[in-house]
């Protein structure tokens, strides 16, 4: 029987709740530096930029870091070390073989940027930013090789680190170099989480290179094989990321990409929980083959229901103080982003949970049905973009999107209570029905002229209702949880 897993999830889970706090700060200042020292057509081409090397790094991952903490988790019911050097070394290169060809877009940089971004000038930041991407898939494979070996604290110090140089970099380039100090802050950063990290996880675990080529090589095609799926899934879960960006751009243009990307920072720092799926990935795997069916419906309940309850409250506040957030993080000129802001920050959670669904579907190697669920959210994201952006503008881009999110939430759990039954839908009905009327109660009242003072008490009485209504389920969670955790001690 595994040791503790709901206490090694929570661990992990604190742990990358303060890397979240930290990285969400960094990240919104960074974004928030920027925006205040570009011009909107600056500010708009670097993050349509971004988002389109994002989309290329993802793809020329190929699933591989996807993969990596399945693979390692593996290494707990793994004996033999020579298996265990030979994944280690078939990760590094297939790493290395698929980065090389990031290197074949550099050439068309200038042509992207004159003709898709419509912004010539752009051509030597897009550049750096192309070399980010590359160097970037080996640093965030460094991130899931600390996951897969359950470090979630030296993760989160490597994802600080990166974030902050980051920050530290643009802040003392930008006013010298403008865009292309800004590119740098990331490639820079990049590279020197990659040099570092990397040797502090071959010096604290003993990685070491295999030299039996055979089993390399047989170590290898089984990974690519491994990572086919998984190359689908990661490209479609990155994808539904940055299409929004990707099609604003185009049909709407850099202004409105500008303002749509002000929100986003906000957003990115309630994105951070997505580590909480990464979390699980190791921990579920181990459980599976262990056949202990039982822990892993428990945790993947208990985040159902914590993420829908947050979906509402979310809603609701929202509602009333997304203007005033928008206005105090940047400035009264982009106020416009509230409204995405608002439907971005709750749709977010539903990503959470599919995503936590699909970690566990990723643990269990159902990856040809984790492949299709990405595809499917791909798809409907893209419809809903075309369909919704160009009578929307920058609203239906936050609605295609979350929609898109729902869409795989309900698909990840339909494929999941396969094998795992005592999963549970929408549950409690106190916690959704009530949830629901409150939070529609709080979309009109926010549009509502009130005054600060009066949006606070409307609040704060909307979320003791809610709460009223859920203290039975609350009580039941947390008596399940302790319960949990005294007959593990």
């Amino acid at each position: 029987m595994i040791r503790n897993p709901l206490l090694i999830f929570l661990k992990g889970s604190i742990i990358s709740t303060a890397a979240m706090v930290v990285t969400g700060l960094v990240t919104y200042l960074t974004r928030r530096y920027l925006a205040l020292h570009l011009t909107e057509e600056e500010f708009g081409f670097f993050y349509a930029a971004f988002a389109f090397v994002s989309l290329l790094g993802a793809l020329l991952d190929f699933g591989v870091s996807g993969a990596t903490p399945v693979i390692i988790g593996k290494h707990a019911v793994l004996e033999s070390g020579d298996e265990k050097k030979a994944n280690y070394t078939a990760i590094l290169l297939l790493k290395l073989f698929l980065g090389l060809w990031g290197f074949l877009i550099i050439p068309a940089a200038g042509w992207l940027a004159s003709w898709y971004f419509r912004f010539p000038y752009g051509q030597d930041v897009f550049v750096i930013l192309l070399v980010y991407s590359i160097v970037f898939s080996l640093t965030n494979e460094l991130l899931v090789v600390a996951i897969g070996f359950k470090d979630y604290l030296g993760k989160a110090v490597m994802e600080s680190i990166f974030y902050s140089a980051v920050l530290v970099i643009i802040l003392f380039s930008l006013q010298e170099y403008g865009l292309k100090g800004a590119a740098w802050g990331y490639l820079g950063s990049s590279l020197i989480v990659t040099l570092f990290g990397g040797g502090y996880l071959v010096y604290k675990y003993r990685i070491r290179i295999a030299f039996d080529l055979k089993l390399v090589w047989k170590k290898t095609v089984d990974l690519a094989h491994f990572s086919k799926w998984m190359a689908i899934a990661t490209l479609a879960s990155t994808s539904m990321g940055y299409i929004d960006t990707v099609m604003l751009t185009y049909m709407k243009g850099l202004e409105a990409t500008a303002i749509y990307n002000i929100a986003l920072p906000i957003v990115q720092i309630m994105k951070s929980m997505l580590f909480l799926p990464l979390v699980f990935i190791p921990i579920a795997t181990e459980l599976w083959h262990k056949k202990e069916l039982g822990a892993i419906s428990d945790i993947c309940n208990a985040v159902m229901m914590l993420a829908l309850a947050a979906f509402w409250v979310v809603v609701m506040f929202m509602s009333f103080f997304g203007r005033y957030l928008v206005s105090l993080l940047f400035a009264d000129k982009f106020l416009a982003a509230s409204a995405p802001l608002t439907i971005l920050g709750s749709g977010i959670l539903f990503l959470l949970i599919a995503q936590f669904f699909i970690a566990a579907i990723s643990a269990i190697e159902r990856l040809r049905a984790v492949a299709y669920i990405g595809i499917s959210g791909v798809v409907f994201n893209i419809i809903f973009n075309t369909v919704l952006i160009p009578f929307l503008g920058i609203e239906g881009a936050a609605l295609a999107t979350s929609l898109s999110y729902f869409t795989i939430f309900i698909f990840a759990f339909v494929v999941l209570k396969r094998d795992v039954p005592n999963l549970r839908l929408l549950y409690p009905w106190t916690l959704n029905i009530p949830g629901s009327l409150l939070a529609g109660t709080a979309i009109y009242l926010g549009y509502q002229g009130y005054s600060l003072s009066i949006r606070i008490l409307i609040f704060l009485g909307l979320i003791g209702i809610f709460l009223i209504c859920n203290f039975k389920a609350i009580f039941f969670l947390l008596r399940h949880l302790i319960k949990q955790l005294l007959n593990e001690f």
